[in-house]
């Protein structure tokens, strides 16, 4: 059984369903665990998948009270270089953890680092004779926040995106073949997808005005030799 759960600061919208993906409970009851234990009155136990105002979901997600209300997600622990501000190293939590647990293993990753201090000389220095490949997973791996910078090419050519489907290939008639982002929000009832190129000049005109404005293909060809319309050849 699986409930999900659309957290706001006066109401909670719920759905449970069980394990064959049917709803047996839908519906909206008060942010407080009273409400939450209200709701759940009766059902088995189930995994809890939390969506917070920013729309990210996570079985790991955990609730906890903040100053106007309920507040859940993650939090970011940091360690900044005092000099530049920069971060150093970093620990994603969920919130409602104590934040106390985290200190000592963000100094154990700045010791790892072998550095007190962030800027670009020391960064060059750190990572001089590194690919740019290299230099990102041993900083990643000692937790500093970096990403490769990517040009078009290697974006289109990065395997977690291409797992993601982000890239489709479509066929133009003057352009040919070529990749364009694919539509970026995955849906599993109504997914979204790209079913053709832009079009030309005009390439929609006989479609839209003969069967959504009711004009006969004599007129339409007739406007089309008056320059009232044009389409690309």
């Amino acid at each position: 059984m699986h409930i999900g759960l659309d957290v706001h600061k006066r109401l909670c919208y719920g759905t449970v369903t069980d394990d064959q993906g049917r709803i047996v409970r839908s519906g909206k009851f008060s942010s407080n665990p009273e409400g939450l234990r209200k709701f759940m009155d009766g059902l088995e136990k189930a995994q809890v998948a939390m969506n917070n105002r920013n729309g990210r979901s996570d079985p790991d997600t955990r609730v906890g009270r903040g100053r106007r209300g309920f507040i859940l997600g993650y939090c970011v622990h940091t360690a900044l270089c005092a000099d530049s501000e920069l971060p150093i190293a970093f620990i994603v939590a969920p919130c409602n953890e104590n934040d106390k647990v985290y200190f000592e293993p963000l100094l154990e990753r700045v010791h790892r680092l072998g550095i007190e201090a962030v800027n670009e000389d020391v960064m060059a220095e750190l990572v001089a004779g590194m690919t740019r490949d290299d230099a990102v997973n041993y900083l990643v791996d000692v937790g500093l926040p970096v990403v490769p910078i990517y040009n078009i090419g290697k974006t289109v050519k990065d395997p977690h995106l291409i797992a993601r489907g982000m890239f489709i290939e479509i066929e133009h008639p003057k352009a040919g073949k070529f990749k364009v982002p694919n539509f970026p929000v995955k849906f599993s009832e109504t997914p979204g997808e790209i079913t053709s190129a832009a079009p030309l000049l005009g390439q929609n005109n006989k479609e839209i005005l003969m069967n959504l404005l009711g004009y006969s293909e004599e007129q339409v060809e007739q406007l089309d030799k008056q320059g009232v319309i044009a389409t690309e050849k």
